[in-house]
């Protein structure tokens, strides 16, 4: 993600001044399209005592929504993004799942050398407001 910021903040400054910038809602992808935001994300649920999401496991918990919009923000997992839209004015305030049992697939997991029997959700969009409010 830290490769795209110099992008996302080029077209801001194209465009400040120019028209009205006002964000509530953003989706920005599923963590596996940005490696420095891959392994955050998945060691934050890998790691979690308050999540034990495993394939064929007794601890097996499906989709926990309520879970997901708490651990995400103890992470400060697009912190990088997070810090671009701070420079604005504004701030990621809520993960919201875009999509019930949208898990990292195992072979996933595996070529990036995690347990391939974690089930992690990725589908998601961001809740951003401004600063201040």
């Amino acid at each position: 993600m830290k490769g795209e910021i110099p992008s996302i903040k080029m077209w801001w400054e194209s465009l400040k001044g120019k028209i009205e910038i006002d964000l509530n809602c953003g989706f920005i992808g599923s963590p596996e399209e940005y490696e420095d935001v891959l392994k955050t994300y998945v060691d934050l649920f890998a790691k979690s005592n308050r999540l034990k999401y495993k394939y064929g496991g007794e601890l097996s918990l499906g989709y926990n929504t309520d879970l997901f919009k708490k651990i995400l923000p103890e992470g400060n997992v697009f912190q990088p993004f997070d810090s671009l839209l701070r420079t604005y004015g504004f701030t990621i305030c809520g993960y919201y799942p875009a999509e019930n049992n949208l898990f990292f697939k195992k072979s996933v997991l595996k070529a990036h050398g995690y347990d391939s029997t974690l089930i992690i959700p990725r589908g998601f969009s961001l809740d951003i407001k401004p600063n201040g409010q």
